[in-house]
């Protein structure tokens, strides 16, 4: 019932959106929404930290689809609270009309469910399908003052990004392949191949890793891959730019921690952490340079999510508690502390 909850109330946030006039209100009625969403993903993710929920075999939560959960759905809150006064100063000004504040507060909640959906759903094929839209949703949102800078940001978005998520489409497909010729399992759902991980072909698997985390790491802006993320950041409105480098790049790491933990069982830590070390310590020296140039502040807080994304890598990279610990706390203190400067920056 409460996932019912969970994923319903986005959608209606949505649709009550096109029955309210005033500009004001939907802000207001949005942010309700969400602090609604607030206690149930935190009673969600305290009894995923206990027990895995499953629903129908569909859906999966555990304790670490629940903490992403909740930190989505804590940026999201912080993100609908700010749009309520920024929407409507934007649509005073004439920079936006009501008709495009109405579209913002739409795919404001398309774009959530979205990012939810990709940390519960079970199915590796789904994740896959979610992550896409996500980028097709946000770009929307990046080109939303329809400028020539901002619009360009959006292609490039798309274009790097699909090219991206083509690739980790492959090291899916491979996974499901050796899943089902040697693990035996005819499904593609996460929980189930992670069962019989250790009776994969450790060639294939391989492949498929390194397939994943390229593909996966252009939407999560890992360097070299991470040249679509300064442009879209930048020329997003403020709230979306808070939750692009706020959570969205989080749910790419997500989907990769999952293929992570599947090669771990089957190849041994070494060769996922040796990687996820050497594209996190490129994605922490590639962007110091960019930023000591930097003069447009949403720019630089761009290449600093690069940097953290980086971080976030390096420490699963390294493994261990404590390694796996560091990277979590910083999804977490990293999703919060650069939401709170984009919103600073009120640009």
């Amino acid at each position: 019932m409460k996932l019912l909850i969970l994923l319903l109330l986005p959608a209606l946030a949505a649709m009550v959106q096109l029955f309210i006039r005033d500009v004001k209100a939907k802000g207001i009625v949005n942010a309700s929404a969400y602090l609604l969403l607030m206690p149930i993903s935190l009673a969600l993710a305290g009894q995923a930290a206990k027990n895995s929920i499953s629903y129908f075999s569909f859906f999966r939560i555990d304790g670490l689809s629940g903490y992403f959960l909740l930190v989505i759905t804590l940026v999201a809150f912080m993100a609908s609270l700010y749009s309520a006064g920024y929407i409507d100063e934007d649509v005073k000004e004439g920079t936006i009309s009501g008709k495009t504040a109405s579209l913002y507060y739409i795919l404001f909640n398309l774009f959530t469910f979205t990012m939810m959906f990709t940390t519960i759903v079970d199915n590796m094929g789904l994740m896959w399908v979610s992550v896409e839209m996500t980028t097709l949703v946000s770009a929307f949102l990046v080109g939303m003052y329809n400028k020539e800078s901002s619009v360009e940001a959006a292609w490039k978005y798309i274009i790097i990004c699909s090219v991206g998520i083509g690739i980790a489409l492959l090291g899916t497909i491979l996974i499901y392949f050796t899943a089902s010729t040697d693990g035996k399992v005819s499904s593609l759902n996460w929980s189930a191949i992670a069962a019989v991980a250790g009776n994969l072909n450790p060639m294939i698997v391989k492949s498929a890793f390194i397939l994943i985390l390229i593909g996966y790491g252009t939407k999560a802006g890992l360097a070299p891959m991470h040249t679509w993320l300064p442009d879209a950041h930048s020329q997003a409105l403020a709230p979306i730019s808070a939750m692009l480098s706020g959570v969205l790049l989080k749910t790419a790491i997500y989907a990769i921690i999952r293929y992570m933990i599947i090669a771990n069982k089957c190849l041994g830590q070494a060769f996922p952490g040796n990687l996820l070390i050497a594209f996190g310590l490129l994605s922490v020296l590639l962007p110091a340079g960019f930023m000591l140039a930097q003069k447009d502040l949403k720019r630089l807080f761009a290449y600093s999510s690069i940097e953290h994304v980086g971080v976030i890598c390096f420490g699963l990279g390294v493994g261990g508690w404590l390694g796996l610990f560091g990277a979590l706390f910083h999804v977490f203190n990293h999703g919060v502390n650069k939401s709170l400067m984009f919103f600073s920056a009120a640009t």
